[in-house]
């Protein structure tokens, strides 16, 4: 990306400057007088950077809240599957008891007798 940027035409405002003394190359902009050591498309592109990673953060925290939105779907749709599953559980457990004493009952009574 950087490439790419630095590699567009100046805007015809913005003129590239040597500072001899120092070395050091900057931009200078002759019709509001600015001066700055980044290029200026780099500047306009670390903007459009940031408003894109603000944009894709909005996007993953809505993504992320949808997510948990569902597991929480889930987690409830569970949770009444397994209170179901126990219901039938406990109704199988009273009627093998059931069974079993009444089992226990007849041989008593047969004992009984």
């Amino acid at each position: 990306m950087e490439r790419q940027t630095l590699a567009k035409k100046l805007h015809a405002d913005w003129i590239p400057q040597m500072n001899v003394e120092r070395g050091e190359s900057y931009y200078f902009n002759v019709r509001t007088g600015e001066s700055c050591q980044e290029h200026p498309n780099m500047r306009q592109a670390r903007a459009t950077e940031r408003k894109q990673r603000q944009l894709g953060e909005a996007t993953l925290t809505e993504r992320l809240e949808r997510l948990r939105e569902y597991q929480e779907v889930l987690d409830s749709g569970q949770l009444a599957e397994m209170q179901e599953y126990a219901k039938q559980a406990l109704a199988v457990c009273v009627q093998a008891l059931a069974l079993r004493l009444a089992t226990l009952n007849s041989g008593l009574v047969r004992a009984h007798r």
